[in-house]
C-alpha cells in the first residue's frame, strides 16, 4: 500500500509527532524547554494561545525523549468536563498509564484496590523492571486547563494524587500498609520484592497551559505547592526562526505532495514583512500563508516562488475561510455555520473576535454536534474548555476576524439581491397574473359583445322574417279572401244555372246549349 503523501507545510493544525522532520524555527525552545525538564520534574509549559504549545510538545519535545530512549511518553487530555460525563481527570491519567500494562504485580498482595495515580505508575515502573528496563515515564499533559471544568471534588481528588505522584518514592500510606502486612506474614515480599517496591521512580511531567488560564493553578497549590516553581513561556517566532520555519520544509527531501522549491530573497521580505507587520510572528499566520504558497506550487508545478507569487497575504486568510466553509458540502449546513461565525463569533462593529458557550450555539443557530466539531477539526474555530463545564467556541485566530466580515458583507449582498430578485419576481408575477385578469375581462367582454352582436342580428333576422312571415299571411289571407269571394260567386253562378235549368225541366223545356 501507497504511503499518504501529506503538506510540507500543516496550516492551522498542530504538528503531529511524525512530522518532526518539518518542524523548524523552535530549536531553541525544544533545547530550553527539555533542558529543564531533565533538572525539574514538574514543568509549566505556557505562552498566549495560538503560539504552537502543542506542535512544539509533539514535533519537539516527545520525538527526542522517544529518541533518547530514557523515558516513556505519555500525551494525556482530559477534554472538558460535561454534565453525566463519569470519567474525572484521576482515572483518565490512571487508564493512560496502565494502558497495555500487566497490572499483575506483588503490590495487589498489599493493596488489591487501590487507584491512585502512584500505584499505576508503580506497577508500570515494576513491568518494565521485569523486562529488564529502566525507562522512566514522561506524562505530557497538552490543554491543563481543561482540567479546571471539573467539579471542585475531581479537581481535588486529582491533586492529592498527582502530589503523591510527585513524590516518587513509596508514600507513607503504603509503606504503613506493607509493615503492617510484613509483620504478620514475613515472607509476605521477597527480597526483591521489598528492593523494588523502595526504589524510587524516575517520572517527569510537563502540563501546558494558555496563560490567560494560568491563575487556576492557584487551586493545586494546596496538595502541590511547587506547581509555578518551574515555568517555561513559550514565546513568538522570532524573524530568524519564521525565516527557518518558512524556507527548510520547502527544500526537505521526501515524497509529499508538492516537489521541493524554493522563495527568492524577495518573496521572504514579502511574507516576513506581512507577518511581523502586527508585531511578533505568529506560526498560526505562518503556517496558513506557506501551505497556500505550497498549494499554487502544487497547482502550477512552479518551484521558484517570487514576490508575484506570494501576493496579497490578505486575500489569502480570506480564501482560507472560504475554502474551509465551502467543504461543508450540506448547503443548509454551511449556512448555519456562516452565520454562527460572521453573526455570532464576530463584533463587527469593534472588529473583535466573541465567544459563545455550546448550548448557544446549538439553540440560537441550529449547530449539531457534529458540524461544531468539524468546524474546529478545520480550525476555524477553537473549542476552550469553559469553568461551568463544556466549552466555549470563538474564532481560531484574530487573523480571521477581517476575512469573516468582508465574507459576511459578501453574504448579506448576495442574499439582499436574491431578496430583491424573489421581490421582483413576485411582482413580476403579480403583474402578469393582473395582466391576465384584464385580459380574460377583456376577452369575456370582447365575446359578450359577439354574442350581443349575433343575438340581436338574430333578433334582427327574426324580426325580419317575422315581418316577412305577417306579410306573407296577409297575402295569404288576401288572396284566400278573393279566392273565395270568386270560387263564392262561382258558386253563385253555378246555383243559379242550376235552379234556372231546375226551372227550365219544370216548365217541361229542355235548357238549351249554354244553358
Amino acid at each position: 500500500m501507497l504511503a499518504h503523501k501529506s503538506n510540507r507545510y500543516p496550516g492551522a493544525r498542530p504538528f503531529s509527532p511524525d512530522q518532526q522532520h518539518l518542524f523548524f524555527g523552535r530549536d531553541k525552545a525544544v533545547r530550553e524547554l527539555y533542558g529543564l525538564l531533565q533538572l525539574q520534574q514538574l514543568v509549566i509549559l505556557y505562552s498566549k494561545s495560538g503560539l504552537g504549545k502543542s506542535s512544539l510538545l509533539n514535533a519537539g519535545i516527545l520525538p527526542l525523549v522517544e529518541k533518547e530512549g530514557r523515558l516513556d511518553s505519555l500525551n494525556i487530555r482530559f477534554n472538558a468536563w460535561t454534565e453525566g460525563k463519569t470519567d474525572m481527570p484521576a482515572q483518565i491519567t490512571r487508564d493512560a498509564i496502565l494502558n497495555g500494562v500487566d497490572g499483575n504485580t506483588f503490590l495487589q498482595k498489599i493493596f488489591p484496590d487501590d487507584s491512585s495515580l502512584w500505584y499505576a505508575a508503580k506497577t508500570r515502573q515494576l513491568n518494565s523492571l521485569q523486562r529488564k528496563s529502566k525507562r522512566g515515564l514522561l506524562l505530557v499533559f497538552d490543554q491543563f486547563e481543561e482540567l479546571f471544568t471539573y467539579p471542585d471534588e475531581a479537581i481535588q481528588q486529582f491533586g492529592r494524587q498527582f502530589s503523591e505522584l510527585l513524590q516518587t518514592g513509596v508514600p507513607q500510606r503504603v509503606r504503613k500498609m506493607a509493615e503492617l502486612f510484613t509483620m504478620a506474614q514475613p515472607d509476605l515480599l521477597t527480597a526483591t520484592e521489598e528492593d523494588a517496591l523502595e526504589e524510587r521512580m524516575n517520572i517527569r511531567i510537563v502540563c501546558a497551559i494558555r496563560s490567560d488560564r494560568m491563575s487556576l493553578l492557584d487551586k493545586l497549590k494546596v496538595q502541590v505547592p511547587q506547581i509555578l516553581a518551574n515555568r517555561y513561556e513559550l514565546q513568538s517566532l522570532s524573524k530568524v526562526e519564521a525565516r527557518s520555519a518558512i524556507v527548510q520544509p520547502a527544500q526537505e527531501k521526501g515524497d509529499y505532495l508538492s516537489p521541493a522549491f524554493e522563495y527568492t530573497p524577495q518573496a521572504l521580505d514579502t511574507m516576513l514583512g506581512y507577518l511581523t507587520k502586527g508585531g511578533p510572528v505568529e506560526s498560526f499566520q505562518l503556517q496558513i500563508l506557506c501551505q497556500s504558497i505550497e498549494q499554487k506550487v502544487i497547482d502550477e508545478n512552479d518551484v521558484f516562488i517570487d514576490h508575484h507569487d506570494v501576493g496579497d497575504p490578505e486575500v489569502v486568510f480570506r480564501n482560507y475561510y472560504d475554502n474551509q466553509i465551502s467543504r461543508i458540502e450540506d448547503p443548509e449546513e454551511q449556512l448555519a455555520a456562516r452565520k454562527l461565525i460572521e453573526e455570532g463569533l464576530v463584533y463587527e462593529k469593534e472588529q473583535r473576535r466573541l465567544s459563545l458557550y455550546e448550548g448557544q450555539i446549538r439553540d440560537d443557530f441550529g449547530i449539531s454536534d457534529d458540524l461544531l466539531r468539524r468546524l474546529v477539526d478545520t480550525h476555524l474555530l477553537r473549542a476552550e474548555p469553559s469553568l461551568r463545564g463544556g466549552y466555549t467556541y470563538e474564532l481560531s485566530h484574530d487573523t480571521l476576524v477581517m476575512p469573516v466580515l468582508k465574507a459576511k458583507a459578501k453574504r448579506v449582498e448576495k442574499e439582499q439581491k436574491e431578496i430583491e430578485a424573489r421581490e421582483a419576481a413576485a411582482r413580476e408575477a403579480e403583474l402578469a397574473r393582473e395582466r391576465r385578469k384584464k385580459q380574460q375581462a377583456y376577452m369575456l367582454a370582447l365575446a359578450g359583445l359577439v354574442l350581443s352582436v349575433v343575438s340581436i342580428a338574430a333578433l334582427i333576422f327574426a324580426l325580419g322574417q317575422s315581418k316577412k312571415a305577417e306579410e306573407a299571411k296577409a297575402t295569404a289571407e288576401k288572396t284566400l279572401a278573393r279566392f273565395k269571394t270568386e270560387q263564392e260567386a262561382r258558386n253563385r253562378l253555378e246555383i243559379e244555372k242550376l235552379l234556372q235549368n231546375a226551372e227550365i225541366y219544370r216548365k217541361g223545356r229542355r235548357p238549351g246549349p249554354g244553358s
